[in-house]
């Protein structure tokens, strides 16, 4: 297909699922390829292994940039993740959720909320494959799909965005690079038009305004600002509606695709 074809470029996500033959067929062949790590820095010890195959390394993290340029690598580039606006947007719901929170059932995060459901009355859902909670928080105790997240986003008064640690069973990441960046769950939250409150990276009011996205360092930070914006209906919303604006102004998928192609040009 590429002798045919003969594309300017070939572009992947992760790279590490590739075969190593499949490299060196690349290289061999001057095949250019782009690869973004979408996991870093959680697993840069695999983006490592076909690093030094890809033309253009893009990561989603500050933290891992600065990593790849100190390994000589200076034509790493930082490019965040971003929303596809046709699936995470606004849908007709009423709120029947005070706070969501969805993703993998890390040992921390499955510690905030029995924190929060021991010491609140907050109806509180959780999606993913979570273990036994208190009675009165709902699990959803499956993996589901995009536009079934989408759904659980909007009938949600807030939504909980939290990250891993750098050291979490599972991660490739022996250099302990501390993740300083946003998710992808930043920009998916913000185009469905409900207020987020997440856990503070110093890159978050890079891409949002603090009039936006409301974060949080501690638990008693976080209930402080549940306990506030449940309280507080307007101010909930003007904030979602500022993260809404923002997230399809600055960082739809297509314009990540933009940046793309517009770095590409001199490859």
């Amino acid at each position: 297909m590429c002798q045919t074809f003969k594309p300017s470029f070939i572009f992947t996500l992760l790279g590490y699922k590739w075969t190593m033959p499949l490299w060196t067929w690349c290289k061999r062949k001057g095949l250019p390829v782009v690869t973004w790590f979408t996991e870093d820095p959680y697993m840069i010890d695999r983006s490592l292994e076909v690093l030094p195959y890809t033309v253009k390394p893009l990561t989603i993290d500050q933290n891992a940039l600065s990593f790849y340029k100190q390994q000589g690598h200076s034509n790493a580039y930082y490019l965040p993740l971003g929303t596809n606006e046709t699936v995470y947007r606004p849908l007709p719901s009423a709120k029947k959720v005070d706070v969501t929170l969805v993703g993998h059932p890390y040992p921390d995060r499955v510690e905030m909320i029995r924190s929060l459901a021991l010491s609140t009355s907050y109806r509180i859902r959780v999606v993913g494959p979570w273990p036994e909670l208190p009675d009165h928080v709902s699990v959803i105790n499956r993996w589901v799909p995009p536009d079934r997240v989408a759904s659980y986003y909007n009938s949600s008064k807030l939504v909980l965005n939290t990250y891993r640690r750098k050291d979490e069973k599972g991660n490739h990441n022996s250099q302990q690079i501390e993740n300083v960046s946003v998710n992808n769950r930043t920009f998916e939250i913000a185009s469905c038009n409900v207020m987020q409150i997440s856990e503070y990276k110093q890159d978050l009011y890079n891409h949002f305004s603090k009039d936006s996205i409301v974060s949080f360092q501690s638990l008693e930070e976080l209930i402080k600002q549940i306990d506030y914006y449940l309280l507080h209906d307007k101010k909930r919303e003007k904030k979602a509606q500022k993260a809404y604006e923002e997230a399809l102004t600055r960082h739809t998928f297509h314009q990540r695709i933009t940046t793309i192609i517009n770095n590409l040009a001199h490859i």
